[in-house]
């Protein structure tokens, strides 16, 4: 909601956004001495606030790259999931990595990854399923739902080796494209 008086000298008296007209509060108001221009800029620097504080807004130099590739590794998923049907355990879905060679894209299923925490680092492999062409993390599940800690620890791989996105494909899903969750590493795609 947007209410306007103007003052004889072309000074708005109030402006107000946002609740249902004789709704008290819920809105964005100035005082009686703003104008106009004041308020949009007001809204503009909110509306704008990481820019001003310095966030950083340059896009995960893999992201265009990573983002190109998801199809053709969902396209591979699918045609895995077509020969071996649903509902079978994991290490089955291991077929996956094959299919990916197939489509020539280059793929690691363990890493050594440096894990730094307060001045102290350590090397330590992770068990993830795939990282294809070093900008795409794939994890197979065969389960009957996806659960909250399976995307959490997607997201956190994510994090630790700086892949802006991850595939998670649950191979239980009757239709494959049901079970894909595509999820970005925070900031990835600014």
């Amino acid at each position: 909601m947007h209410r306007t008086q103007m003052r004889p000298g072309g000074e708005d008296k109030s402006f107000r956004t946002g609740g249902r007209r004789g709704r008290r509060g819920g809105g964005f108001a100035l005082s009686s001495g703003g104008t106009a221009v004041g308020a949009n800029r007001i809204l503009f620097l909110l509306s704008h606030s990481a820019k001003v504080v310095g966030q950083p807004y340059e896009m995960h130099p893999d992201f265009s790259r990573a983002a190109g590739l998801t199809s053709a590794i969902i396209g591979a998923a699918i045609e895995v999931h077509r020969d071996k049907g649903a509902g079978l355990i994991e290490s089955i879905y291991q077929c996956l990595e094959i299919e990916l060679g197939l489509n020539k894209l280059a793929f690691v299923s363990q890493k050594l990854v440096t894990v730094s925490y307060k001045g102290f680092s350590k090397e330590e492999p992770l068990r993830f399923d795939v990282l294809v062409e070093g900008c795409v993390l794939v994890e197979a599940k065969a389960v009957v739902e996806v659960l909250p800690i399976h995307k959490a620890q997607l997201l956190s791989y994510l994090k630790l080796m700086n892949v802006p996105i991850g595939l998670l494909i649950n191979f239980h899903a009757l239709r494959l494209v049901d079970g894909v969750h595509r999820l970005v590493l925070t900031g990835a795609d600014r």
